[in-house]
Order: C-alpha cells, then sequence, then structure tokens
C-alpha cells in the first residue's frame, strides 16, 4: 500500500504550501548533508511574461532550485496519483536561456508518498554530490526512477 501525500495539493491552498514546504526542507537537508546549504535557491519564475499574471499551478514545478557553484539545478514535477503504486519518473535536461547560463538539470516526475518522496531523496542525494558526472547519474535515474526514459 502507498502512502500517497497532500493529495489534494492543487485544490487545497493551505495544503499546496506545505507540499512546497516538504520539498524545501527535504532539498534543504540534502544541501547541509553535502555542504551546499543556502546555495539551492529557486529561480524559475512563477508568472508570465507580463510580470502579474500568475502560471496556474498545474503548468509549473512545485519546487525547482539551483545551485551555480554545482552548476545544477533541480525541477520537482508532482501530479496527483492514478494508481495505488509508486509514481514516479526522472530524467536530466539541460536548461537556461543561453549557453552561458545552461545548468545541467535534475527533472524528477511523481505523485508525492513516503515511497516516492525516498527514492526522490535518494537521486538528490547523488545529483548534490560534485563527484558524480551527468553520465553517471544518467545510469543512476535509470536505476533508481523505474519510470523514467
Amino acid at each position: 500500500m502507498v502512502a500517497h501525500l497532500y493529495k489534494d495539493f492543487l485544490e487545497n491552498e493551505a495544503s499546496y504550501e506545505e507540499t512546497v514546504t516538504y520539498w524545501r526542507k527535504l532539498v534543504d537537508e540534502v544541501a547541509e548533508e553535502r555542504g551546499y546549504l543556502g546555495e539551492w535557491r529557486e529561480w524559475q519564475t512563477k508568472y508570465y511574461a507580463d510580470g502579474t499574471t500568475p502560471i496556474p499551478r498545474d503548468l509549473r514545478a512545485i519546487f525547482d532550485a539551483r545551485c551555480d557553484r554545482l552548476h545544477r539545478s533541480v525541477q520537482i514535477l508532482q501530479g496527483l496519483p492514478t494508481r495505488n503504486e509508486v509514481e514516479i519518473a526522472a530524467w536530466l535536461q539541460k536548461n537556461g536561456t543561453s549557453e552561458d547560463d545552461q545548468l545541467d538539470e535534475l527533472v524528477i516526475n511523481l505523485a508525492l508518498s513516503v515511497e516516492s518522496a525516498a527514492i526522490a531523496k535518494d537521486l538528490l542525494k547523488y545529483w548534490m554530490n560534485p563527484r558524480i558526472t551527468v553520465d553517471a547519474m544518467g545510469t543512476i535515474v535509470q536505476e533508481w526512477a523505474p519510470g523514467s526514459d
């Protein structure tokens, strides 16, 4: 049995904020273990180009952060659970608007549960280790997130 968390995060403001806080604490915990506390900062815009119209929550990451020292970022995409199984996928991509600004990014797409959060935390531990190359991380992602391409 999968223990889903914050299943109402898209309809309930308090639940949404608790979910964001959950991810912030988890990322900070891993960052502190790795010696990068305070260096993983949110960076994606939450508004359209006009600067006032918010991007709908279901169209953007629940959490994102970048670490300039590691030249890496992470994006957490969270959806509603669709079955009583662990639902998680992960992949690596480049982000940024120009060659000079591009970072390697770990994307984790999941339905939040105790079990998927544990996998996500393990992936983050690897991603925040500067000795793990992007190529090595690609292999790790395939092993740890069974829904990945």
